[in-house]
């Protein structure tokens, strides 16, 4: 789930997606020239200063099709971006970190490559290609170890009186809103009752995996998620299905589901993760850090990508995806579900996804596949997890507003092993600003 944002990054797509900056006429750009726009936005100058620094000889302008439109240099751009950061010393540097940049912190939780997340060494790809279940690959993050077989989750119970729609209600009344309630009420009962709370930090220490309370906790509050609340020790992936309101059913839905869950479960230091870490090193417990990462992984640019894919899809069934294409291509706005900052060369996280969605069905994927296609031709840029997702959850007939509950529910594994490796790190995440206001001035 990309939230598109400048940065440092090392080609021509990434820094697509991190500008929105497409030109309306759809032409692929060039892999060694950037538009104006783009370079100037990844220098964080005017276009005019563009003009100044090709006239000393810093840059290189290049012709750009029709129009009288031109670009830079990619090397010679990245060069002068290089020389600027080493000027600016380690404030400026510090700041970009922030932002798609350098790391901030030491995990051995996930690793990213051009091959995917890998956690703790394994593959991520290679896990669900394989069929290991979401359960297994949970408890890989949390403990550093691989479990030789699924373990066996029950889910939190409700509380006396407590309504409990029909599953097909769940997954789309109030989606990501609907668990974010759900996993703050869980937290305030908790803060009321005293339940399992936060563990000590232990200096630097190497120690894996949280409380052994804790870890029930978190199988519990996850089989809860995915609506698993009175079908007792019931697999996510099938609990989830019933949850999501699926029309198609069975062995090849359910593995699809948990293929996308393994695929999600964490992908390093995303926006919702650091949320949950913060709140962990802050001493919040288990429930509250989840609460903090959920409430993140709501907006509009992390998980509520999906929905903005989802509705993306629907216009591309109605209208066509070329006509669709064309609308978002002149508001110059980068097609959700597409071009991811992390993978230039295209998120291997959506190829097994995808070949999912086909193998159960090929007439839902087709309309997806066809998208694909066209914004690849338009702009370079290829799928993302997300657009996987939402191929996924139409194969399986379910609602809309689910491939987000889908992404939040694996993604909860994720946040757990952050807040247990966080609290072994002991110390508060608090980072500085750097003050821009008005001069401070004496009153009185």
């Amino acid at each position: 789930m990309a939230s598109p944002s400048p940065g440092n990054l090392g080609s021509v797509r990434t820094l697509i997606n991190v500008d929105s900056t497409i030109h309306p006429s759809g032409e692929p750009v060039r892999a060694d020239v950037l538009p104006s726009a783009l370079a100037a936005s990844f220098l964080g100058v005017k276009r005019e200063t563009l003009y100044a620094y090709a006239s000393r000889g810093l840059l290189t302008r290049v012709p750009l099709g029709e129009g009288h439109r031109h670009g830079y240099l990619r090397a010679d751009v990245e060069r002068l971006k290089a020389r600027a950061d080493a000027r600016a010393g380690h404030g400026a540097v510090a700041a970009g970190a922030l932002r798609w940049g350098e790391p901030v912190l030491d995990t051995a939780i996930s690793a990213i490559s051009q091959t995917g997340p890998a956690y703790r060494g394994y593959s991520a790809v290679a896990l669900a290609r394989a069929g290991v279940s979401f359960e297994r690959a949970a408890e890989l993050l949390w403990s550093g170890r691989l479990p030789a077989s699924a373990p066996k989750w029950r889910a939190l119970p409700t509380r006396a009186g407590e309504h409990r729609p029909e599953p097909r209600e769940r997954a789309v009344r109030g989606g990501l809103q609907r668990l974010l309630l759900l996993v703050s009420r869980l937290a305030a009962d908790q803060a009321t009752t005293g339940g399992a709370r936060a563990g000590r930090g232990r200096d630097g220490g190497a120690e894996v995996g949280g409380p052994p309370e804790e870890v029930r906790v978190a199988r519990r509050v996850i089989a809860r998620f995915a609506g698993a609340g009175v079908a007792g020790e019931v697999p996510v992936a099938r609990a989830l299905l019933a949850t999501l309101g699926a029309h198609r059913t069975g062995r090849g839905p359910e593995e699809a589901l948990g293929r996308a869950l393994v695929l999600v479960a964490d992908h390093e230091l995303n926006a919702s993760t650091f949320a949950a870490r913060v709140a962990a090193s802050a001493g919040a417990s288990l429930l509250a850090c989840l609460a903090a990462a959920m409430a993140t992984v709501s907006g509009d640019r992390h998980g509520g990508q999906c929905d903005r894919v989802e509705a993306l899809l629907s216009a591309a069934s109605r209208a066509g995806a070329s006509r669709s294409l064309r609308t978002l291509l002149r508001r110059a706005e980068v097609p959700p579900g597409f071009g991811h900052p992390l993978y230039p060369d295209g998120d291997p996280r959506a190829g097994p996804l995808l070949e999912a969605a086909r193998s159960i069905s090929r007439e839902a994927a087709l309309p997806v596949d066809r998208l694909a296609k066209r914004v690849e031709e338009a702009t370079g840029l290829r799928p993302t997890v997300d657009l996987a997702l939402c191929a996924v959850t139409r194969a399986i007939g379910a609602r809309q507003g689910s491939a987000a509950v889908l992404f939040a529910v694996g993604r909860s594994a994720g946040w757990i092993a952050h807040v247990f490796e966080q609290r072994t790190a002991g110390y508060v995440l608090r980072p500085r600003a750097r003050y821009i206001g008005p001069p401070v001035r004496a009153f009185g």
